[in-house]
């Protein structure tokens, strides 16, 4: 693990670091009615390929495929932090989210492969630690740089970690681990002439990733477009709205075929996979915490500093609480869970209700810019759940497939995890986004209103009656996006309900 936990560590921090520098980035480059495609466009493509990296990684080894993923990551980090636009900075973000997918995919199956089953919960705790620690500080890294005016060093800063962590790869890690099917004799055909390894090229789903990507793609565009202002009937929000499930059915009935007939294909989810009521509803489950997570990440920080008032580090450290316990609760979920031989069912119900509880409690949050005590013990309520529910999902694969299954349904768990940010914060603003507008007109003019949904730092020319009052309005927009995630939470619960079986799965450890 301490090959791979930098790399780990740097790809994460990168999922959060920007909930504390957005507002100073788009003070800078402006777009701050836009500025959650920074997130979602990152958060797409990170969510997008780990399946297909996985695959790639299977064929020219996991070494390889991980620095060469080292790799995009560092360069578009560059190139995120000389950005002069906000479209720029999306851009770039979009594709160092490829690099950031493989990062993690392989990172988290190498332990796997590396340590015997009686040590795989101790494992997936240091990852879910390492992941979620990583989260907890990276608000603050990010709020630092915000504070002094340099946002652009929260991208930068992973240039010569990176490039630290590739030499580091480059001679500790082998080149090959014995049970990663890169070290399996190469393929022949039937004459018995070896195959070179770019012909296994040729049985990658590359169409189950396009249709699955273009699904996301879509259903994520559409709810940005109505978050912006578009009506739902016009052609920006109802294109993509029809494409969207268009795509997933097609992605459904192309992995049932080639399945089903032979095509000399691996496709990304077998159907196997895709009708084992236990993997769907951990995949589900994944999907949910990792929206719970990622949307509590990002809100809480903005509230502070436009509801509040607060400086970038303040707003970060006061994310604390729901990130320190987040890290601490997913080691001992993983360790009382094993030791205790609870059921991993039991298990999730438990933190289920812990996430329902936390986001009721932070929907209540009051929109005066007094700091609200309570909302430190929400934050924590929410926390423990999402913790147990991370720790959960990484270690529940090699208990729920076949060995044979193990890098895709790892690769899937992880995809779903970030997919569930992306869709969620596409969501959660398409939502609220139309009543912010609609409640900012009502105490500014059009002008201030649209300065301000560029700008928000033009809060401070605006008289103190409106500034009060737009600090109001947008208290009330983060308490409906925090109403949304309790439907969120609501249905993690009814997903662990069905995870129920005769023989319960007990984790080893």
């Amino acid at each position: 693990m301490s090959r791979t936990g930098l790399a780990l560590f740097i790809v994460q921090t990168e999922s959060s670091v920007t909930s504390t520098t957005i507002v100073s980035i788009t003070n800078d480059l402006g777009g701050f009615q836009g500025s959650s495609w920074v997130f979602t466009a990152y958060l797409l493509t990170y969510g997008g390929f780990p399946i297909i990296i996985s695959r790639l990684s299977d064929i020219f080894g996991r070494k390889q495929a991980l620095l060469a993923c080292l790799l995009i990551f560092i360069v578009f980090s560059g190139a995120c932090g000389a950005s002069q636009s906000i479209l720029q900075l999306i851009m770039f973000r979009w594709i160092k989210g490829i690099g950031a997918s493989g990062i993690t995919a392989i990172a988290t199956l190498y332990g796997f492969e590396l340590r015997p089953p009686d040590k795989w919960a101790s494992y997936g705790a240091i990852i879910s630690f390492t992941i979620t620690i990583s989260l907890a500080v990276a608000p603050i890294i990010g709020a630092a740089f915000a504070q002094i005016g340099q946002w652009r060093w929260a991208f930068l800063m992973n240039v010569p970690i990176g490039v630290t962590t590739i030499i580091i790869l480059l001679f500790a890690m082998p080149n090959r681990l014995v049970l990663e099917p890169a070290a399996a004799p190469p393929l022949r055909d039937s004459a018995g002439t070896t195959l070179k390894r770019y012909h296994s090229l040729f049985r990658l789903d590359f169409l189950g990733v396009f249709t699955l990507l273009g699904a996301s793609v879509f259903i994520t565009a559409a709810l940005q477009q109505a978050a912006k202002g578009e009506s739902w009937e016009s052609a920006q929000v109802l294109a993509p709205l029809i494409l969207a499930p268009i795509f997933l059915l097609a992605f459904l009935l192309w992995q049932w075929r080639v399945t089903s007939q032979d095509k000399g294909i691996n496709p990304i989810l077998s159907w196997n996979l895709l009708t084992n009521r236990i993997f769907l509803s951990v995949m589900a489950n994944s999907w949910l915490a990792g929206a719970i997570m990622t949307v509590t990440i990002i809100q809480i920080p903005q509230r502070f500093v436009l509801v509040n008032g607060l400086s970038p580090m303040a707003a970060g450290v006061r994310l604390l609480p729901f990130t320190t316990v987040m890290a601490s609760s997913s080691v001992l979920a993983s360790i009382i869970t094993s030791k205790a031989k609870i059921p991993v069912v039991n298990v999730l119900i438990f933190a289920g209700l812990l996430m329902i509880a936390g986001t009721v409690g932070l929907s209540q949050t009051p929109v005066s810019p007094a700091i609200w005590g309570p909302q430190y013990g929400f934050q924590i309520l929410a926390g423990v759940g999402v913790g147990i529910f991370n720790v959960m999902v990484i270690l529940l694969p090699p208990y729920i497939v076949e060995r044979q299954y193990l890098a895709v349904a790892n690769g899937a768990m992880i995809q779903m995890r970030i997919l569930g940010g992306a869709l969620a914060l596409a969501i959660t603003t398409s939502a609220a986004s139309p009543s912010l507008r609609h409640n900012l007109l009502k105490v500014l003019s059009p002008q201030e209103a649209a300065t301000f949904l560029d700008r928000t730092e033009t809060i401070a020319i605006l008289s103190p009656t409106k500034q009060a009052a737009v600090r109001e309005i947008n208290g009330k927009y983060y308490d409906l996006q925090m109403n949304v995630m309790i439907g969120f939470a609501v249905a993690s619960v009814f997903f662990s309900v069905l995870q129920w079986q005769k023989k319960p799965i007990i984790l080893k450890g």
